[in-house]
């Protein structure tokens, strides 16, 4: 006999960390402006 499936539950939602973060990198943009690609060597 199987078990049951597990009961989904809501977990409360954490802060993102504060701070922020940069880099160098090499993007592709479509003419509209959309990023298609991004590489960070």
């Amino acid at each position: 006999m199987a078990s049951p499936a597990p009961t989904p539950s809501a977990a409360p939602a954490s802060s993102p960390a504060s701070g922020s973060a940069w880099g160098y990198g090499l993007a592709t943009v479509a003419s509209d402006g959309t990023v298609l690609d991004t590489w960070f060597p």
